[in-house]
């Protein structure tokens, strides 16, 4: 039997009369506003917990996979880059290497005559090298901090993503658990 607006206010006045305001207003708010059937059980709370829990836990294992398989990438793409990166670098070396092999030939058939303007020139083209590479060493440094920033601010995304959807349903779990264990 449902209980209707009229049938609670009679029942509310006859409360009032035999037990008083603070007593009535007491029992009324244990009432449902619209019926028993609208007021879930401990099964129903128990059964949308476990789904719940399995949502959560299928969530969480594709968010882990998913962080595992763009960690892999990353690390792939950073090998390749390191590689890359490691090659051009001998590359530079083995050209600048020739180029100094084949001027330091020239320089011993001239070697007597002139001495002097080929030692200056031999130092200044040596300085030039150590720049270009110590330059190219820090560009490759600074490359490599970059994509090392980069990675992190990958990883932290794909945590704080999957953080933003942990954390919702973590609360609601525990407020169904909280909400079933008082019913309970």
């Amino acid at each position: 039997m449902s209980v209707d607006e009229r049938t609670r206010h009679e029942m509310y006045s006859g409360l009032e009369e035999k037990l008083g305001t603070s007593v009535a207003d007491a029992l009324m708010a244990h009432l449902p506003p619209s019926g028993w059937a609208d007021v879930a059980r401990t099964q129903d709370l128990d059964s949308q917990a476990i789904l719940s829990r399995r949502d959560l836990d299928t969530q969480t294992e594709l968010l882990r996979n998913d962080l595992e398989r763009q960690s892999a990438l990353v690390r792939r793409d950073l090998e390749a880059q390191t590689e890359l990166l490691r090659n051009d670098l001998e590359r530079q070396i083995e050209l600048v290497r020739r180029d100094l092999e084949a001027q330091t030939e020239l320089l011993r058939h001239d070697l007597e005559e002139q001495m002097a303007l080929l030692r200056h020139d031999l130092e200044r083209q040596i300085d030039s090298v150590r720049h270009d590479l110590s330059t190219q060493t820090v560009v490759l440094r600074s490359e490599m901090l970059v994509i090392e920033e980069r990675l992190g601010a990958r990883i932290h995304a794909e945590s704080n993503r999957m953080l933003f959807f942990m954390i919702p349903t973590m609360l609601t779990t525990i407020g169904l658990s909280l909400a079933a264990s008082r019913l309970g």
